[in-house]
């Protein structure tokens, strides 16, 4: 049992890879390294997969990825200058994007933090949709729930294993693995705008680009994808029930939807406040948030009174049912 003057203990994982020179050697360096850290243990780590290198330059040398858990008393960004450190000591240089590299080193989650600033973006934000990537994860934490997703790292690696190539419309060049919001590395083509041709004709395509706008959405939140999924059906039920009426839809009436959405979709009072709090939807501040985080991201039309203020008050998970 740790002493109250201790360090705080976290559990993060973290991707590991290379593609330039004795990969396994330079590999088994940083891991080494990260185990002399004051405060950190590696606790488990995977075994090594080959895969063709994503996105950079045409002949790219394949990479050895893989994935470890470590125990650490570093804050994020303390952990994230200890991986920059460690790299830039095994001969790591950033020339370019997606360049082949001596080591590469990711910092995937942490504990179950939802982080978004300029230097560091927690869950990353690329893992969800790169398989070399969540393999290795999932054969070490194949439990671990993904912070915004709420899916297990088991079930995320199954489902993007089936996930078929997608190739850039204008160029044919494959897209598997790059981020939906980059550009196709080939020809400059925005990898949305293919996705978005390819949406109708191929429902992979479509399911890539839901997924990956729910995610953005959720970060934008600060709340788990099912909380956005949740809020976005209060809504609909808001208008659709005040549709005859003419009225427009408000901040109480979507608030009003969220307890009649909350008795029809789960099978208790308890169910509903367990699963409610664990989505990021505790009150009706939450709601606002989400709400208007989907107004600024396009997904609604309208939003539901004129500033974020009018959810305050409205309700918490103690007085949503009373």
């Amino acid at each position: 049992m740790s002493r109250p003057d201790e360090p705080a203990t976290h559990r993060a994982f973290i991707a590991i890879g290379a593609n330039l020179g004795d990969r396994e050697a330079t590999i088994g360096a940083a891991l080494d390294a990260l185990s002399r850290t004051p405060g950190t243990k590696v606790l488990r780590k995977s075994s090594l997969m080959e895969n063709e290198a994503v996105g950079g330059p045409e002949g790219s040398p394949p990479f050895l990825n893989g994935a470890i858990a470590i125990a650490t008393s570093l804050e994020p960004r303390d952990l994230l200058a200890r991986l920059l450190e460690i790299e830039r000591s095994l001969g790591r240089e950033r020339h370019q994007k997606w360049s082949p590299r001596t080591i590469d080193l990711d910092l995937l989650l942490y504990d179950d933090l939802v982080l978004r600033t300029d230097e560091l973006t927690i869950p990353h934000p690329l893992m969800h949709e790169r398989d070399f990537v969540l393999v290795p994860l999932a054969e070490i934490a194949p439990d671990v729930l993904h912070p915004l997703l709420r899916v297990p790292i088991g079930t995320l690696a199954k489902r993007v294993q089936r996930d078929p190539d997608i190739h850039c419309s204008s160029c044919g060049y494959n897209l598997r693995g790059l981020p939906v919001n980059g550009h196709c590395p080939e020809c400059g083509k925005s990898i949305k705008e293919t996705l978005e041709e390819l949406a109708e004709l191929d429902p992979a395509a479509h399911e890539q680009l839901r997924r990956a706008g729910l995610i953005a959405l959720a970060a934008l939140a600060g709340c788990a994808v099912d909380g956005v999924l949740f809020v976005m059906d209060a809504v609909a039920l808001a208008e659709r029930t005040l549709q005859d009426s003419g009225k427009p839809i408000s901040a109480r009436s979507v608030c009003a939807a969220v307890r009649a959405r909350a008795r029809d979709y789960f099978n208790d009072d308890a169910e509903a406040i367990e699963l409610l709090n664990e989505w990021g939807v505790r009150s009706s501040e939450d709601v606002g948030r989400i709400v208007f985080a989907a107004v600024r991201a396009g997904r609604l039309t309208a939003s539901p009174g004129d500033r974020e203020s009018d959810f305050a008050g409205l309700f918490t998970l103690d007085t949503l049912f009373s």
